[in-house]
């Protein structure tokens, strides 16, 4: 798996697509930004690869119940995502996040939760992934 992150609009989307060339036949992608919701394992099985984008706005939506609810779901995903990947080596998981971590601590209890379930989600998906990559401006810095 390899999780690609950095700041709002500074081109992670465009980066992995010219880093990895993947092609619609072979690939999925699955926006939260569109609306779109995370497929079940059994969405990606007829695909080598998946891309998940956004994910900071599943988690927001995940963290409203509680940050530790959201950071819950995530781990289920992510080893069901794993799993995939590994039963077959031609495949490959990428998933893309938007850094909302940084800055001044949020005023409201909603976005505090947000930002911690977004918190630990980076970093166990950071501890999961082969490889870890940090967009700034178009340009990445792998960091793993």
């Amino acid at each position: 798996m390899h999780f690609v992150t950095g700041g709002c609009f500074n081109g992670k989307g465009q980066w992995v697509k010219s880093f990895y060339q993947f092609t619609e036949e072979n690939c999925i992608w699955v926006s939260a930004y569109k609306g779109e919701k995370l497929l079940d394992s059994t969405g990606f099985l007829n695909h080598d690869a998946i891309v998940l984008v956004g994910i900071e706005l599943w988690l927001r939506k995940w963290s409203m119940v509680n940050p530790h609810h959201a950071r819950e779901r995530w781990k289920n995903y992510l080893h069901s995502l794993l799993e995939w990947e590994k039963s077959n080596h031609n495949r490959k998981a990428v998933v893309i996040a938007s850094d909302i971590t940084k800055g001044i601590v949020p005023a409201s209890k909603e976005d505090r939760n947000w930002r911690d379930a977004a918190g630990w989600v980076y970093q166990e998906t950071v501890a999961k992934s082969e490889r870890t990559d940090l967009i700034m401006y178009g340009l990445n810095k792998r960091i793993k």
